[in-house]
C-alpha cells in the first residue's frame, strides 16, 4: 500500500491512483475489478486521511488526493467534507 501513498506525492484523482495500481500489476480493467479494487483503494485513502498522512481537496469539481505537508490538519478538507454532507 506504500505505492498508493507514493502516487499521492502530487495532487491526483482517484482514477489516476487506480490506473497506476492497475498498470503496476499488469491488470486489465473490467467492471468487477474496478468496483472491488476501487472500493479497497478508497478505504485505504480514507485510512490515510484519518491518519493525517493524506489530505484531499476539491478543485474544478474533482476530488484530489495529496500527501500532507507534515502539519496534519487541513481546514480545506473539513470545509469540503461539511459541504459534501450538506449536498447529500
Amino acid at each position: 500500500m506504500d505505492k498508493i501513498y507514493s502516487i499521492c506525492e502530487k495532487e491526483v484523482t482517484f482514477e489516476v491512483i487506480l490506473q497506476n495500481i492497475f498498470d503496476k500489476h499488469n491488470l486489465v480493467m473490467n467492471l468487477n475489478q474496478y468496483l472491488l479494487i476501487g472500493s479497497t483503494i478508497k478505504a485505504y485513502l480514507s485510512y490515510l486521511v484519518d491518519s493525517n498522512k493524506l489530505i484531499y481537496e476539491f478543485k474544478d469539481n474533482k476530488m484530489l488526493w495529496k500527501k500532507t505537508n507534515g502539519n496534519g490538519a487541513n481546514s480545506i478538507q473539513v470545509t469540503n467534507y461539511v459541504l459534501f454532507l450538506r449536498i447529500l
